[in-house]
């Protein structure tokens, strides 16, 4: 039986060996940073990236895990930035449907465009790998071109 650590470390490392093998461009990084949430960084930026972040209470109890579109520049582009995405997505109707929202800020200047996944603790692995790699693949197919479009346009990112 796996503890909460190496529970967590497993299912990190099947998101990305899945995530990875998916056929999309973006990869996943190979282990988790923090411990909590493995990311999928985007190249030109360190103020964006994608994560999976797993949640409970403490290291052995995994209530939920967080889909998301993590961004942290200063207030006001942070701000500006998620916005602007939030609203692009709302042009598709993919992205009226997909359940990911733009939630309120988190500490300092951190906002994140996100979709929670509830009951991991009673889910098996599997399933919460088969949905977090989905919801992912999702996600990054409706922000994607909108953050090429800001790269390509901003040179504050």
């Amino acid at each position: 039986m796996m503890d909460g650590a190496q529970r967590r470390k497993y299912l990190f490392q099947e998101i990305a060996i899945d995530f990875n093998g998916s056929g999309m461009p973006q990869k996943a990084n190979s282990t988790p940073s923090p411990a909590s949430e493995l990311r999928i960084p985007i190249p030109g930026t360190a103020g964006l990236f994608y994560a999976w972040e797993l949640l409970g209470d403490n290291r052995a109890d995994i209530t939920s895990m967080d889909v998301k579109l993590h961004i942290n520049f200063n207030d006001e582009r942070t701000n500006q930035i998620a916005s602007y995405i939030r609203d692009e997505m709302k042009k598709s109707s993919d992205g009226m449907s997909s359940g990911f929202e733009l939630w309120p800020w988190r500490k300092g200047s951190q906002r994140d465009i996100q979709v929670r996944m509830s009951g991991c603790g009673s889910k098996s692995d599997d399933a919460i790998i088969t949905e977090a790699v989905q919801k992912m693949r999702i996600l990054v197919k409706l922000t994607w071109p909108i953050i090429e479009t800001l790269l390509k346009t901003r040179n504050d990112l």
